[in-house]
């Protein structure tokens, strides 16, 4: 009697030897044995995992962790250079003060000690501010991983020197007008760093939420795969068992098996290949819908 087969199982070869099982040996006859069936042969699921999905969620991974200090030290630049541009506008106050006719050179004089003492305060910034072992008021800046691919950013740090600024030499008692200059081209100086400080930040944090939905889309697809595997495992596993069921049959019966019995185990395969099929189209879908994300 011929029992007929679906096509969804006649396109899977149950007994391939490409199938990621254990080790099964047997034999047929009244006097046969069945050997060597081990699940713990089986090769981890997590080994089985695409190396390429593993490799881009760490090297992700480490490019954010790289983007979440470079967004630390750009929130710490910006907050610096902020101050800085306050005791700029003082510095020009008093400079505009002391260009006026009205004071006297004793004012000009108590204008210039107080311009002295905020010329240290930024000298003090310069000097101090720092994060992660980073000066980040001394100019410069750092090459980071910026993605999966090795791709690279270079993020500024701020630059208060007051050679940069121009602002080495402020005279408020005989030079008001001349060091007036000076301060309001070193305010408007750290206006424009301060924006693309800013701007930077912008980048950065745009850099971080592509990579968390990088990570989003690998996640799926390692999870998929784990599915998909573990599917795999447990297919080869109850084959497994199937065979073993039809050895022992074999030792009782010899080669005489009942219909029903047959029926009954290829009814099993059949559930079980069709069960891999599904998983395995679920998981060429979720692939597809991946990249559309992706993409867009």
């Amino acid at each position: 009697m011929v029992i007929p087969i679906s096509s969804k199982l006649a396109s899977v070869n149950l007994f391939s030897k490409n199938q990621p099982s254990s080790k099964i040996s047997f034999t047929t006859g009244v006097n046969s044995k069945v050997n060597d069936i081990s699940s713990s042969q089986f090769i981890p699921i997590n080994i089985q995992v695409s190396n390429k999905s593993r490799n881009s969620k760490q090297l992700t991974s480490s490019a954010n962790a790289q983007i979440a200090k470079a967004e630390d030290i750009n929130t710490e630049i910006s907050k610096s250079l902020t101050d800085i541009y306050a005791i700029l506008e003082n510095l020009v106050e008093l400079s505009e003060k002391a260009s006026d006719s009205s004071y006297t050179d004793a004012d000009r004089t108590e204008f210039n000690t107080q311009a002295n003492e905020y010329l240290d305060t930024i000298e003090n910034y310069y000097n101090s501010a720092e994060l992660y072992d980073i000066k980040i008021l001394q100019g410069g800046g750092q090459v980071i991983s910026s993605g999966s691919n090795g791709e690279e950013y270079f993020m500024q740090y701020g630059n208060v020197d007051k050679t940069y600024l121009n602002i080495n030499s402020i005279d408020l008692t005989t030079n008001a007008s001349s060091s007036l200059t000076s301060l309001s081209s070193a305010l408007e100086k750290i206006s424009g760093d301060i924006q693309n400080i800013d701007s930077e930040g912008k980048n950065l944090s745009s850099l971080r939420k592509t990579n968390n939905n990088s990570l989003s889309i690998l996640n799926k697809e390692i999870n998929s795969e784990l599915s998909r595997e573990a599917a795999l495992e447990a297919f080869d596993m109850a084959k497994a068992s199937i065979l073993v069921d039809v050895e022992k049959l074999t030792e009782l019966q010899g080669s005489k098996l009942s219909v029903s019995v047959v029926t009954n185990m290829l009814e099993s395969l059949k559930t079980l290949s069709q069960a891999v099929e599904e998983i395995t189209t679920d998981t060429t879908t979720q692939n597809l819908e991946n990249d559309k994300e992706s993409s867009s």
